[in-house]
């Protein structure tokens, strides 16, 4: 597995509110939080900024990965393999209705990082053997806009999931915060990621301070 796809794998996703009119009055507040997520010590940055044209998105890509080139935080782009290649970024991530993964995987280096959104026991299967690094399965609890099963299912189908992820990194999404992120890893999941807690960052930073101390506890 590579270095930067180790568990317990914490994964901040940007919320998705920059558009063109407002780049540059709003991302430069954008890459100082995705600096300071770095510094705290988050696995990766996924940036999710659909309402940006292809010009302005591989702009705040660019500068994303220029910024945390000296951290260990990994950088992805959502769904922009294009975007993601020429900015150096370290891989992409897919929707589960988008280009398949071995699509993905024939047209990228070798030491390019494939992450794919599922959210079914099926669509996990099929993209642990389609050669995905990163899975994302959810949602696990309540989130804003999309209907969940009971906790207790939802995090039993995380505990399936992580076991027919076989050869790629399981991590679990929705609705996770510092309240319950410990439930997600109990399941035997690799990790979580989170779009809300990228704005919260003194519970990012807590988070990944108790995730430290239960390493070296």
């Amino acid at each position: 597995m590579p270095p930067r796809l180790q568990s317990p794998f914490t994964y901040l996703i940007t919320p998705g509110t920059l558009t063109d009119n407002s780049f540059e009055e709003s991302s430069g507040a954008l890459l100082e939080q995705i600096e300071r997520a770095a510094s705290i010590g988050v696995s990766a940055i996924q940036i999710r900024e659909k309402s940006l044209s292809a010009g302005r998105l591989l702009e705040l890509a660019k500068r994303a990965v220029d910024l945390l080139a000296p951290s260990r935080t990994a950088v992805f782009v959502n769904e922009r393999v294009d975007i993601a290649i020429s900015s150096g970024a370290a891989g992409v991530h897919l929707t589960s209705t988008g280009m398949p993964v071995s699509v993905v995987r024939d047209i990228t280096p070798e030491t390019f990082l494939i992450g794919v959104s599922t959210h079914t026991l099926e669509e996990v299967g099929i993209a642990d053997r389609s050669g995905a690094d990163l899975i994302l399965f959810g949602p696990v609890f309540e989130t804003p806009g999309k209907k969940t099963m009971p906790v207790d299912q939802a995090l039993k189908a995380l505990e399936l999931a992580a076991d027919i992820a076989e050869n790629s990194l399981l991590v679990g999404i929705g609705g996770i915060d510092g309240s319950n992120f410990r439930e997600v890893l109990e399941t035997g999941a690799d990790g979580f990621a989170a779009i809300r807690m990228f704005l919260d960052q003194e519970t990012t930073e807590s988070v990944i301070d108790t995730i430290r101390k239960t390493r070296t506890g």
